[in-house]
């Protein structure tokens, strides 16, 4: 062989080799790249699954929320039921002594629409009562 000769296959040589290595440096590239993908792709995911708990959080806390206020109205709307069976058994206790209470009233000089007015009045304070031990329960 001569130099010529040695000299091509060397450089052949050197090529292939160099070229062999930006083979190997782009394949590294490629899968240095391709890992980088998946651990972004592994993160959105965590993102994602953190994103949706908090989500289901945010979802349970105002559920339970509404329940409560739900109970809260339920509660109130028993309270009311029971305050008008209250009046209507105190308007029952009342009815046998009604003709009394008029008759010492003309007595009196008091006339039904008086009487009526103080009725209000006094049954009127009591709801107020009733609301204020209402209003103080549903604090607690």
């Amino acid at each position: 062989m001569s130099e010529e000769e040695i000299e091509k296959l060397t450089d052949e040589r050197l090529r292939t080799e160099e070229f062999k290595r930006k083979q190997e440096k782009e394949n590294k590239q490629f899968e240095n790249k391709k890992v980088d993908e998946d651990e972004e792709e592994d993160d959105d995911e965590a993102e994602e699954k953190v994103q949706m708990s908090t989500y289901s959080m945010l979802v349970a806390l105002q559920q339970e929320q509404i329940e409560s206020r739900v109970v809260s109205m339920q509660s109130q709307i028993k309270l009311l039921d029971q305050m008008e069976k209250d009046m209507e058994a105190i308007d029952k206790e009342l009815d046998p002594f009604q003709s009394q209470l008029l008759s010492v009233a003309e007595k009196l000089g008091i006339d039904e629409a008086q009487v009526e007015e103080r009725k209000v009045e006094i049954l009127s304070s009591l709801i107020d009562e009733i609301k204020t031990e209402f209003k103080d329960l549903t604090k607690k």
